[in-house]
């Protein structure tokens, strides 16, 4: 297809060059919400640009016949710019939805929080989403890595998907593993071998591990069977080694030789919640009760509480 063909076919093209409006030939009909043009894009290049500011600037592009999408292929381009160090999110790119008919779709650059151990599944992955209105019918068995009791954690980095698991028996030792597809997961290790590995994030292109004793305590698994202190944060090089990167908390912990019961121990025996925030990297001990940030090597801060 040539280029006159292509641009034909366009439902919508906004070059930003001197207005916020539609250049196709169809010619959309565009309200303007606090998106300011700019005189030149960002780092200096040649063309249009417009500036989002990601709390309430937007294009709202009122219907037309030309975006009843979903009968065919479609596709979309977009040159996006944003600051490298953020504490917000991205968001939406482009996105058309009927929330009465739960039909419509989405394109936009996702980080989601999860829950404990799990804070932070995924960072500014680009996300395309679809909804048809209904629900499947059956959910997919999609494996069971090792002998996980539970899994702890899971992460998106580099197009692949990432799990962190517990096992509970006296010789087992939580793992991390990557997905392979269908129900298979390849076992990446555990350079500690205690009971779980609680918590993984992507930092500077590498993945960052937060291993643990796992206290189940008080649960229907019964007290903790491998005794194997964790606490320490690894990261994992792309050729599987895996870097010590220190022990968050661990200097004024209670010492690992002091017995202790239940769950506030005061030992640093539990790296858990690795967050990446305004470009640093940030974990919780969770029994010595601390919040830490990385600054290199094998050193982390304590920040909170006091």
């Amino acid at each position: 297809m040539n280029r006159e063909s292509l641009d034909a076919a366009l439902i919508g093209h906004f070059p930003f060059t001197g207005d916020c409006e539609d250049h196709s030939g169809v010619g959309l009909a565009v309200r303007n919400h606090g998106v300011r043009l700019l005189s030149r894009a960002p780092e200096g290049r040649p063309g249009g640009a417009a500036s989002f500011d990601g709390a309430g600037a937007h294009l709202e592009v009122a219907g037309h016949p030309a975006l009843a999408l979903g009968r065919g292929d479609f596709s979309i381009a977009t040159w996006l710019y944003t600051d490298a160090v953020s504490a917000d999110v991205v968001g939406d790119l482009v996105s058309r939805f009927d929330g009465a008919a739960r039909r419509g779709f989405q394109l936009a650059i996702v980080t989601n929080g999860g829950m404990t151990s799990t804070a932070q599944s995924n960072y500014r992955n680009l996300h395309f989403g679809v909804d048809q209105g209904r629900l499947e019918g059956a959910w997919e068995d999609c494996g069971r890595p090792g002998r996980a009791a539970s899994i702890t954690a899971l992460k998106v980095s580099g197009g692949h998907l990432y799990a962190g698991t517990l096992e509970i028996g006296a010789d087992e030792a939580g793992r991390l593993w990557r997905y392979e597809g269908g129900a298979e997961w390849t076992d990446l290790g555990n350079p500690v071998g205690c009971n779980a590995v609680h918590s993984v994030a992507e930092f500077d292109g590498a993945l960052y591990c937060g291993l643990a004793r796992y206290n189940t305590h008080g649960s229907l698994l019964g007290e903790v069977l491998n005794r194997t202190p964790g606490g320490q944060v690894y990261r994992v090089e792309a050729d599987g080694r895996w870097v010590f990167a220190g022990h968050p908390g661990s200097e004024d912990a209670v010492p690992e030789a002091t017995p202790t019961s239940g769950y506030s121990t005061g030992k640093a025996d539990d790296a858990m919640g690795l967050t990446l925030y305004h470009g640093a990297l940030y974990a919780i001990s969770d029994h010595r009760c601390g919040v830490f940030r990385y600054e290199g090597g094998t050193r982390w801060r304590h920040i909170g509480p006091e």
